[in-house]
């Protein structure tokens, strides 16, 4: 079986849409593993000036929680509270790849305007090696875990029931690091 490939390359520019049939996105945030390669997609509905300028200046703390197959990247713009987006390769659709672990990653962290669909602020922050690293285990312990979505979402949300402010969990945390 062949790995997927990646599309032509994209590009993307502050004031122009995220993709250009889409002008309306729902308030929250995603984290993605496409060909291998993350990226944080963070949809605010009217973004404030100081977290454009937050992205736009790469002020991104980033953590990595795994606990048996649930598996949270935490992420604090700014200095907004810590939030979480969590991730699972069984939903990741066919563009999943797991990262290389024998480098360091980029990573682009997009702002869109949740109401329009325009990219407000983005910029690329660079996973170090060692964050990859627990990314690619963590991955690889949820690929063994048998799939039942229902037992996955019970799980997350039991978790995030014990934990219900993302910044609880970077006690936790296995990698934590500035961008």
């Amino acid at each position: 079986m062949t790995e997927p490939q990646p599309p032509e390359r994209t590009t993307y520019r502050v004031g122009e849409p995220f993709h250009p049939d889409v002008t309306d996105w729902p308030e929250g945030q995603q984290f993605e593993l496409r060909f291998g390669l993350p990226g944080l997609l963070l949809f605010y509905p009217n973004p404030r000036p100081d977290e454009i300028l937050a992205v736009a200046r790469r002020h991104i703390s980033l953590a990595l929680f795994a606990e048996a197959d649930q598996l949270l990247l935490l992420y604090q713009v700014g200095a907004t509270e810590w939030a979480e987006a969590a991730f699972t390769p069984h939903l990741a659709g066919p563009d999943f790849v797991l990262p290389a672990v024998d480098r360091e990653l980029p990573m682009p962290v997009f702002l869109i305007d949740a109401n329009t669909g325009i990219i407000a602020a983005l910029c690329a922050v660079t996973l170090e090696r060692r964050f990859v690293e627990v990314l690619h285990a963590a991955l690889t312990r949820q690929f063994a875990w048998p799939w039942d979505e229902a037992a996955y979402d019970a799980r997350l949300a039991g978790l995030r029931g014990r934990f219900p402010h993302p910044g609880d969990l970077l006690v936790r945390a296995q990698v934590l690091q500035q961008a």
